[in-house]
């Protein structure tokens, strides 16, 4: 049930007055001690009804500056004085309005804080309520501050009471103004006369730092030589070094492992780099077709890719037969041939003897060189 202050309370009042009234002139003769006991009636009948019908006090109070401006803080406290049967209940809210409520403290004092603080003016029923909100504003102008409406439940009698705060209307001010209008010297500048040195040096000066910065810059813009460290040539014969790839291919067991097409591609490659480091043309970069066309054109009558002229040595594979080997890889290469691993092995011996019979005729040409010396 809500309750709203209205003239059935006045009546109420009206009603008490007049039975004292009707009394007084028979209890008291005087008129003035007559006057005095009716208004200490009046007044205990005020804070009786007001104790039985719920707040005692209700203040607002807000404390700002004399100017606010954009996010100025400032507070509004709500002091509540209610009986001690009544719960209070305020409202939480982060806006009001256009203005941001930054915090919301809560302070209550029982009955017996307020007998400590203010003895002999308050009952021991009544008990205090003291709501303060900072609030601040992020818009400029004449903003209006809304009432906050405050809720009193009385437990006893379940009835409701609400209180409201009134309206205030603030300037929010957008920036701060300026407080010194003018800025004057306080004596007039003073004449300085300055002399030769006065010039020459700070001259000097600048030229020399110039100068200092030149050195530097010129220093970080000399290029460095390169120091690549060197690398040594391996003067070994061609096909040493065929011999030791293919030793090492061997170790890799490729073939076992059905690595066929890595196997044939290596394979094929250290024939190509024997070729192009013993007889000097680019053998890595040609295809089949081509080295066999510029053997036809440029070394069809010298020794090339075998001794041919050691045939009685059947280990010893012809220039043919190289030919063959490059073309047999290049079936397993490019057209995912799956080679007979004993064919692949038998090419590789011969591929091995090859480079071989390079190191028997070195052999031959130190001996027939050492007999003709």
């Amino acid at each position: 049930m809500i309750k709203e202050k209205n003239t059935n309370l006045l009546f109420t009042i009206f009603n008490r007055i007049d039975t004292i009234h009707d009394y007084l002139p028979s209890i008291v003769t005087n008129s003035k001690l007559a006057k005095i006991v009716l208004l200490s009636a009046i007044y205990y009948i005020l804070i009786n009804l007001t104790l039985l019908h719920g707040v005692s006090n209700f203040e607002q109070k807000m404390d700002k500056p004399e100017n606010l401006f954009i996010g100025t803080p400032f507070s509004l406290q709500v002091t509540i004085d209610s009986n001690i049967n009544q719960k209070v209940s305020y409202p939480v809210k982060d806006t009001i309005g256009v203005f941001t409520v930054l915090d919301v403290i809560i302070d209550s004092l029982s009955p017996d804080d307020m007998k400590k603080k203010l003895p002999g003016k308050y009952d021991e029923s009544i008990k205090r309520s003291i709501i303060t909100y900072l609030i601040a504003s992020f818009e400029a102008g004449e903003q209006k501050l809304s009432p906050l409406q405050f809720e009193l439940y009385d437990k006893t009698t379940n009835e409701t009471e609400y209180l409201s705060t009134s309206p205030y209307i603030l300037n929010i001010l957008s920036v701060l103004p300026d407080t010194i209008d003018s800025i004057k010297d306080i004596v007039p500048p003073l004449a300085v006369s300055l002399s030769f040195w006065d010039y020459f040096l700070p001259f000097i000066a600048l030229v020399v730092i110039v100068f200092l910065l030149f050195v530097i810059i010129k220093m970080i813009r000399k290029p460095i030589p390169d120091q690549k460290p060197e690398l040594k040539k391996d003067l070994r014969p061609a096909y040493i070094k065929a011999l030791e790839l293919l030793d090492n291919l061997k170790k890799q067991r490729l073939l076992e492992n059905k690595k066929y097409v890595e196997y044939h591609y290596r394979l094929s490659l250290i024939l190509r780099i024997f070729l192009e480091l013993n007889y000097d043309f680019k053998a890595v970069e040609m295809t089949t077709k081509e080295i066999e066309a510029y053997y036809n054109i440029n070394l069809k009558d010298e020794s090339i890719m075998a001794n041919d002229n050691n045939n009685d040595n059947n280990t010893s594979p012809t220039s043919e037969q190289i030919l063959q080997l490059l073309k047999f890889t290049d079936l397993v290469k490019f057209a995912k041939h799956t080679p007979d691993v004993e064919v692949s092995l038998k090419y590789t011996k011969w591929l091995e003897d090859y480079f071989n019979s390079f190191s028997e005729e070195e052999k031959e040409t130190l001996v027939n060189g050492d007999k003709s010396v």
